[in-house]
């Protein structure tokens, strides 16, 4: 694997948070800050054709559900107590500062986990996850979804979208019966979940110690690449040729048939899918459920 695509994923952190010497926490700055809305809200689903979230902390739920409009909103587990800096007041409701911000703007709706360029002590908020649900109406299937989050696991259920872009430090991802063309996952030390009754179409994954886990009916193409991370695909029917490169990468294959084609290349059934790869320290592992 190249070193440039090492380096990506581990300055992903710098994306969202930032921890200085003396121990202050900075968040994202985005731009803009006045645009946005604070606290839960909502959206109408027709004019809405991307999603983006960037969130700290916590965990991240979108999900398909009986409703004609998009919501969202937070939940914070502050404890009860006002911190020194007067971040978060009484009975877990926390300041202006933290709350979530929200816009619509262009058929985008994008979310922040709080106010812009929000610098405080670190001890001040050591207790802060919040939860971000998003519900979106079974029928709206959107153009992209984008989800970047730093120690907060996603759980998306039921979307429907032309692509689902994911990047995480610390946090874990499952996608459970999305319908989408094309998965992007950027993960360190998150695993990645994917299950589905269909064939999924087109996944590239990039991971440093974050295991994948597919359970689909097949694959059509993936592009995996990781370090001291494992694939395990799960599928009814394994058809597809795997290629498989890089130190010390490895594949399992127990009780499946397959033809050695070329070097470091194999194929299973009539090899129509494509599962390419690289990985230092890395494990394919191929069962027919």
């Amino acid at each position: 694997m190249k070193k440039t695509a090492v380096l990506s994923l581990i300055l992903i952190p710098v994306l969202l948070l930032s921890l200085s010497s003396c121990s202050y926490i900075s968040f994202m700055s985005y731009g803009d800050p006045g645009s946005y809305s604070v606290g839960s809200g909502s959206a109408k689903a027709e004019e809405i054709t991307e999603i983006c979230v960037n969130w700290y902390s916590g965990s991240v739920r979108i999900e398909a559900a009986d409703t004609d409009i998009i919501m969202f909103s937070e939940i914070s587990s502050m404890d009860k107590k006002t911190d020194s800096l007067g971040e978060a007041t009484k009975n877990k409701e926390l300041s202006e500062s933290l709350r979530m911000r929200y816009k619509t703007e262009n058929g985008k709706l994008t979310i922040q986990f709080c106010k812009s360029d929000l610098r405080v002590r670190a001890r001040a908020i050591s207790d802060l996850e919040k939860t971000l649900t998003v519900y979106v109406p079974r029928t709206a299937v959107f153009r992209s979804i984008e989800i970047d989050t730093v120690s907060s696991t996603l759980y998306m259920l039921g979307i429907k979208t032309d692509t689902i872009d994911l990047n995480t430090v610390s946090g874990d991802l499952k996608l459970a019966d999305c319908e989408t063309d094309k998965v992007v996952c950027n993960t360190v030390s998150g695993k990645v979940d994917i299950t589905t009754d269909q064939i999924i179409k087109n996944t590239d994954f990039n991971s440093v110690s974050g295991d994948l886990m597919i359970s689909a009916e097949g694959i059509g193409t993936l592009t995996a690449k990781s370090v001291s991370a494992n694939a395990d695909l799960y599928l009814k029917k394994v058809d597809l040729t795997l290629s498989i490169t890089g130190v010390t990468a490895t594949f399992e294959a127990d009780g499946l048939s397959f033809e050695k084609t070329a070097a470091n290349k194999y194929k299973f059934n009539d090899g129509t899918g494509s599962v390419s790869f690289e990985s230092v320290s890395g494990k394919v592992r191929l069962e027919e459920k």
